[in-house]
């Protein structure tokens, strides 16, 4: 996906929404960040009903996405988006204590860096960028790069091969614990549009990527795939006739033959704004997820309140959301 990293179905949508969007009703207040505040929103967990993460804390009312956990549970990473502009935040708890969220590539002001995603049971961070490739001085298209925590702090950020990193984007990486790595990309030799791929772990790095067989790709687009740490349940996004938005998510089930099952609408999760960017938890129960959802369609108060809620979540920007994994189809 070009740019901000939205498919041209829904792009106009949602640069409209931004401008004509309604302002949310229910205010949460900015809070000052604590330890403390932190570790209580993750202790709030959700059930059926998907909540906004941390509300005036991480979503607050900035555009955030692309949560990312690391099995140790001491590193949290998601994206801060503004206009055309990403780069990563890292929370990190050291010696108990949750610290306030920091740049993760404080140096690099001028590439894009955003989509992290742990490989479970490391601490190997994946990402998309538009950095300089090695050898090269401008920056290029998207490709997926990787960097793994060391005892000194973070080594260095590497490319994948060409095995993952062809022409073209690749975008939203998420990975099995035994290395295999599902993304987006828009190939020639795809179903069309964007996709799902697969580059199944190898001694050497990866295999070839290949197209995802079975009920994941169609002729519309697929995209920002999450595959759980065992590789039996992907949820993707796509912008499909029986869903309720410009974007919605989807599940599907790993075959025994090793295909995958026809998708379906996640129960409880979608509604007529774009819901996307999944990821999973490390122990897979719970699924988090990005929402542009507003907390009313309607304008309300004066003009300074309205300009209190816009800068709070439901503003119609993206908010970090979470829910225990729906796994039911919709009705």
């Amino acid at each position: 996906m070009k740019g901000s990293r939205l498919p041209a179905a829904y792009a106009s949508w949602f640069a409209a929404a931004l401008l004509l969007g309604s302002i949310g009703a229910c205010v949460h207040p900015p809070q000052q960040w604590s330890s403390r505040s932190f570790a209580k929103a993750l202790q709030d967990r959700p059930l059926q009903e998907a909540k906004v993460f941390a509300p005036g804390l991480i979503s607050d009312g900035i555009y955030q996405r692309d949560a990312a956990w690391s099995s140790s549970g001491n590193l949290f990473l998601y994206t801060q988006q503004q206009g055309r502009q990403s780069w990563m935040m890292l929370v990190e708890k050291i010696d108990g204590q949750w610290q306030e969220p920091q740049p993760f590539f404080a140096g690099d002001s001028e590439s894009r860096s955003f989509e992290p995603a742990f490989q479970p049971e490391t601490e190997r961070l994946y990402f998309v960028s538009d950095r300089p490739l090695p050898g090269e001085t401008e920056r290029g298209d998207f490709n997926i790069w990787r960097i793994s925590r060391t005892d000194g702090g973070w080594g260095d950020a590497e490319a994948l091969s060409s095995a993952v990193n062809d022409k073209g984007h690749e975008f939203y990486p998420s990975l099995t614990a035994n290395g295999d790595l599902y993304f987006t990309a828009a190939r020639e030799d795809g179903v069309g549009g964007e996709d799902i791929w697969v580059a199944h772990a190898a001694d050497t790095g990866f295999a070839t990527a290949q197209l995802l067989e079975g009920g994941v790709n169609l002729r519309t687009d697929e995209f920002n795939a999450a595959v759980n740490a065992d590789g039996t349940v992907l949820v993707f996004g796509s912008v499909r006739e029986d869903g309720p938005g410009g974007g919605d998510l989807y599940f599907s089930l790993h075959e025994e033959d090793g295909s995958w099952s026809d998708a379906s609408l996640l129960a409880g999760v979608n509604t007529p704004a774009l819901d996307f960017c999944p990821s999973f938890d490390p122990d897979g129960a719970y699924l988090w997820f990005t929402s542009t959802r507003t907390e009313t369609s309607q304008n309300q108060g004066n003009w300074s309140e309205q300009r209190q809620r816009w800068r709070q979540p439901g503003n119609g920007f993206g908010d970090l959301f979470r829910i225990l994994l729906p796994l039911q189809e919709a009705d």
